[in-house]
């Protein structure tokens, strides 16, 4: 089934507290993240993945401060092809 996801800018090295907030306002989130060092790293630094139906309120997630830059419509795993 695909969706219509958002890709969003977020703040600088800042995409984990980006999921979190916009998550936590009931709205689906996708970070692709790979290990580097046993620590995972966001596979797109600066960028997470929002979906978002024609008839949600964007006035929050607009408010939390990243910036919409494109649609398209896509299915994610969550596991990795690495």
């Amino acid at each position: 089934m695909f969706k219509n996801w958002y890709l969003i800018q977020t703040k600088p090295r800042e995409e984990c507290v980006a999921e979190k907030n916009i998550s936590s306002q009931g709205f689906e989130v996708y970070l692709p993240k790979f290990a580097l060092n046993k620590k995972d790293k966001p596979l797109f630094p600066g960028y997470i993945f929002v979906h978002l139906a024609d008839n949600i309120n964007w006035k929050p997630l607009l408010c939390s401060g990243p910036l919409i830059l494109d649609t398209f419509q896509a299915t994610f795993s969550n596991s990795a092809i690495f």
